[in-house]
């Protein structure tokens, strides 16, 4: 009887059915002297095959015990357990935050609990309480219904007040012409209907304060913080929040004018094992690792982070300057991402990137600091399979091909490489009754042309995949 099975030098190696079978009944055969009948009608292989089975699913069970000590090879709780040894524990799901500009009545208070809805019939609530008022302001409407001669009429913006005094044949529009016109700011807009006058923030997210003489107050737009009801990678789509689900008096309309902050799904056992290798250096300082490890975990809403540097002194061929670091980060919050980046930073290094954020020190002087968003590129997998007559081929292979392409795919970082043949070996590993697997890939919205080629990923792109991207078949 074999004697390589189990916890062995190797690892553990799994006795399978097959195998378990074949020796008991050689066991059988050696001890009693005779030989077995090894067909289905034979009452002892049948019994045989019966305990077999047993002990080729304790064989599964001690190897999964023995894998769960491992994070390389642990899943679920079993890695949670193995990650909590070193003080690492699964990032649950996130919540997505966002500003929704709320327009309504000067002074209407928007209470805590206050739910809107988007398209998709996802709601949000508001955390604390909000305030449509004039004093903080995204956009206003003033209106003047009728002109009085030798009346003056003013606005004031952030403390800025322009008045203008009406004379004979003046018109509503011509007073509100005569009071914008003496405004200078670049960072809001003016729009002038008859005998409404609306001032907007260019930033929906900024607030200002308006008041005003002798002219009525329409409208107040106020932006408002509400969080997704939903955890996960929610992401609505700009203007997709236009309905109220709380009726409030003096609360007109809803609408989601800025970018939202999206959540994150609960980290994936593949996420964790890449987060624990990362992990090691999350004390450290001054070093890429460091700082990919802490902005990763530290920030809510990160997914992904790559940490690239340039020692020389010229810039390199990405663009760096000489002796930069430049970040590129998926998800999360600007201020919170530039915070990490800047304890962690080796002093007197530069920092590179198109997202621009200040951070003051402990001695109150601001430092600018900068870094990138990934740009996504959507793969397209077509795999197209070739069975092996000579193995089992399980009715639901073309659904784990599909599964561990997935799950492949869903490796890969910022700045990587789609490397093809990669895919290939999990699955071999995972399945039986394959022969030959075609695998093809392509990019872009929709898909492109196949091709066996590698995908060139730039060091500012991420690759990513889809379910419904991905298209396994059989070979006819």
């Amino acid at each position: 009887m074999a004697t390589n099975y189990g916890v062995t030098s190797t690892g553990y190696v799994r006795k399978r059915l097959a195998e378990i079978l074949e020796d008991m009944t050689s066991r059988f055969e050696d001890k009693l002297g005779v030989t077995v009948d090894r067909t289905s009608t034979s009452a002892i292989y049948q019994m045989f095959g019966v305990i077999a089975y047993e002990l080729a699913d304790a064989h599964t069970a001690m190897q999964d015990t023995y894998n769960a000590m491992y994070p390389q090879s642990a899943s679920g709780v079993s890695l949670t357990n193995a990650a909590a040894l070193v003080a690492i524990k699964p990032i649950a799901a996130e919540q997505t935050t966002l500003i929704c500009t709320c327009t309504g009545d000067d002074g209407t208070e928007i209470t805590s609990g206050s739910q809107v809805q988007d398209t998709n019939s996802r709601t949000y609530t508001n955390a604390s309480d909000g305030y449509i008022q004039k004093s903080a302001a995204s956009a206003i409407t003033l209106t003047l219904s009728s002109v009085t001669v030798g009346t003056t009429y003013s606005i004031t913006i952030d403390g800025t007040a322009k008045s203008y005094t009406a004379v004979s044949g003046d018109t509503a529009s011509t007073v509100l012409t005569n009071i914008q016109s003496q405004f200078s700011f670049t960072d809001r807009t003016f729009t002038l209907t008859n005998s409404n006058l609306t001032i907007s923030m260019t930033t929906r997210s900024s607030t200002m304060s308006v008041s005003a003489s002798n002219l009525t107050i329409s409208s107040v737009s106020s932006p408002i913080t509400f969080t997704c009801d939903t955890y996960g990678d929610i992401d609505p789509g700009t203007g997709d929040i236009t309905t109220i689900i709380t009726a409030v008096t003096g609360w007109d309309s809803v609408l989601n004018e800025v970018d939202a902050t999206t959540g994150r799904d609960d980290e994936t056992d593949t996420e964790l094992r890449q987060r624990w290798s990362q992990s090691v250096y999350k004390k450290a300082s001054a070093m890429i690792e460091a700082i990919q490890a802490n902005v990763y975990e530290n920030v809510d809403g990160v997914t992904a982070c790559a940490v690239y540097e340039n020692t020389s002194d010229e810039t390199d061929s990405d663009g760096r300057p000489p002796h930069s670091i430049e970040v590129v980060v998926e998800g999360g919050t600007d201020s919170e991402i530039a915070s990490e980046i800047f304890t962690h930073k080796s002093a007197g290094i530069d920092t590179y990137g198109s997202v621009l954020e200040s951070v003051q020190d402990t001695q109150g002087i601001s430092h600018n600091i900068s870094f990138n968003r990934p740009t996504t590129v959507k793969v397209w997998l077509k795999a197209v399979i070739t069975k092996n007559s000579e193995d089992t081929w399980a009715d639901d292979t073309l659904n784990t091909i599909k599964e561990l392409l997935l799950t492949a795919g869903e490796d890969y970082l910022v700045g990587e490489d789609v490397i093809l043949q990669r895919f290939l070996g999990n699955i071999y590993s995972n399945t039986t009754g394959v022969g030959y697997i075609a695998l093809t890939a392509a990019t872009g919205d929709t898909a492109g042309t196949y091709s066996s080629d590698n995908i060139t990923i730039t060091p500012r792109q991420v690759a990513t995949f889809e379910a419904s991207r991905i298209e396994v078949s059989l070979s006819e």
